[in-house]
């Protein structure tokens, strides 16, 4: 009779599931000492960089990714990567290992007392089964949950002497054979009623968010605004960790601000606001006022009826993105609507060019380093970006036209860009992978490096070093909260600490040596770290 492990083994390699990240515990062990040799186990020496890793693999093949945490220093070491998981959507089965059922009660050591609620609120399931052979079936559950809309981490803690355990082979077999699938597609009323809307418009604008970051996704949201000549802005960009219309298209307006006022405002011009795959929206700071222009209706798609319930306005439908757009599309085509035909904003906020910051000698601005990396990016290149005072301007300057290349932490908790690089590179090794990262946020996961270096993986780190936390200064001005201490960066050195995890790193001192160095890191066959000394302060240009 088959045991629990092997009877999971064979559920993972049919779920496709034949990688692991994990950093092993005690408790682990019972779990991988069989580890078949057609699984790869990828090695994270901290386990915030490990769910990070994982969520980089997922997002890029747009499939589950298998995660194998310590029990309860694990998962708690991961808590801040599981909440930008359950903001960014990314489908994460997490793994937990657990004490023996024997000493359970008693709560031994190293005991994940309850499993359920310690990550609650940033997954979107959580599970300890009662028997050793319902473990199947539990992860089973698990893949299902994870993938079905919208995505996000799942945990099922695993008592470490249940993988000997024999296996229910009826259920282990129902547990193989299981298939969950999602239909999204929008009711013919609710197609019928959104249609209507847009073509009693006079001015409508389309807002495309991350749900659309995929190849229909792009290709549909082309033809609806080409089709309406209506014009295009972008989630706020703390929201956007995909992006869900090309940013070079004639029709693309500007990224919202991210604040309420603000972006009530950026919508001035507009009396119907479709806003797809997003949430409505990911405010921050606190700037309040109107969220719209009087007299403007907004209008929101969305797969996640818990961001179409918090929305401070508008109307919702809960659906998938793209085929709600398609199917709007359709009628209005079937109607013979022809639409306003939009004029072009007067002065895109993305066209028009802030004044040049000033930049000491031996630095960067950084939309000179983002035109150099722009110039130096193969088309198809993957951005992985965690840079905050930096978003904007790279934004700015990189332009972003293909789906899934834009790969950007939503929760804003740091530690996601160096790991989720190293998970992009290990799902598509053959795509060019660069990840734009502070040298502040690089601390959170520099464990990260390690990996890269021990999986041999071509990834480039570009580290924008600014000496400081400068998205703090800025929200201190902002807040008139000067005075904070902690706030600066000195004597850090990412060339050092690259090189101690086994990278090949050097810095560069300007925009045509970051663009050569970048062109023959690109082309080694192995992780490279380019440290890009910058200006201090906001970078909007």
């Amino acid at each position: 009779m088959a045991s629990v492990r092997e009877a999971v083994y064979e559920l993972l390699r049919d779920q496709g599931l034949t990688t692991v990240f994990g950093n092993p515990g005690s408790t682990e062990l019972p779990f991988l000492a069989a580890l078949p040799p057609d699984f790869r186990y990828v090695l994270g020496l901290q386990e915030a960089s490990v769910v990070a890793m994982a969520e980089g693999y997922a997002r890029a093949r747009r499939a589950p990714a298998l995660v194998n945490l310590h029990t309860a220093p694990g998962v708690g070491h991961a808590l801040g990567a599981l909440f930008n998981a359950r903001q960014d959507h990314a489908p994460l089965v997490v793994l937990a290992g657990q004490q023996a059922r024997a000493q359970i009660t008693i709560e031994a050591n190293l005991t994940l007392r309850d499993p359920v609620r310690l990550a609650e609120p940033y997954l979107k399931w959580a599970f300890e089964p009662p028997r050793a052979a319902d473990v199947p079936h539990a992860l089973a559950r698990a893949f299902a949950t994870a993938q079905a809309p919208p995505a996000g981490p799942v945990l099922v803690s695993v008592p470490m002497d249940d993988w000997l355990q024999p296996a229910d082979e009826t259920l282990a077999t129902a547990a193989r054979e299981r298939r969950v699938t999602t239909a999204g597609a929008p009711t013919r009323e609710q197609a019928d009623r959104l249609a209507a809307a847009i073509a009693a418009s006079a001015r409508p604008a389309l807002v495309a968010g991350p749900e659309l970051d995929h190849e229909d996704g792009h290709r549909v949201a082309v033809a609806f605004a080409e089709y309406l000549q209506c014009d295009v802005y972008a989630t706020p960009a703390p929201g956007g960790s995909g992006i869900g219309f090309p940013e070079t298209h004639p029709l693309f307006r500007s990224i919202l601000p991210p604040a309420i006022a603000p972006l009530g405002e950026a919508l001035a011009s507009h009396d119907l606001v479709l806003v797809a795959g997003s949430p409505v929206f990911p405010y921050y700071p606190y700037l309040p006022g109107p969220p719209l222009p009087a007299g403007c209706r907004l209008l929101q798609v969305t797969c996640d009826p818990e961001a179409a319930a918090r929305a401070i306005v508008g109307e919702a439908i809960v659906a998938d993105a793209s085929a709600t757009l398609a199917a709007v599309l359709e009628k209005l085509e079937g109607r013979g609507y022809v639409g306003p035909q939009c004029a072009p904003a007067a002065a895109p906020p993305m066209a028009g060019e802030p004044p040049a910051p000033e930049v000491p000698e031996g630095r960067l601005a950084v939309g000179d380093a983002a035109r150099a990396i722009r110039s130096a990016a193969p088309p198809q290149t993957a951005m992985i970006v965690e840079a905050p005072s930096a978003t904007l301007a790279l934004r700015r300057h990189l332009r972003i036209e293909r789906p899934r290349t834009w790969f950007f932490a939503a929760g804003g908790g740091l530690g996601f860009g160096l790991p989720a690089a190293v998970g992009v590179k290990l799902a598509e090794p053959q795509r060019p992978v660069i990840a734009i990262v502070g040298e502040g946020s690089a601390q959170y996961a520099i464990q990260a490096l390690w990996t890269a270096a021990a999986e041999s993986l071509a990834v480039v780190f570009v580290i924008l070093r600014n000496d400081e936390y400068a998205i703090l200064k800025w929200f201190a001005q902002l807040e008139g909260e000067q005075g904070a201490p902690g706030l600066d960066l000195p004597g850090l050195d990412c060339v050092a600490l690259a090189r101690a995890y086994g990278l090949q790193a050097e810095r560069v001192s300007s925009a045509k040596e970051l663009a050569d160095r970048l062109r023959e890191a690109l082309a080694a066959e192995r992780p490279v770290l380019l440290e890009v000394p910058v200006a201090a302060g906001m970078a909007i240009a």
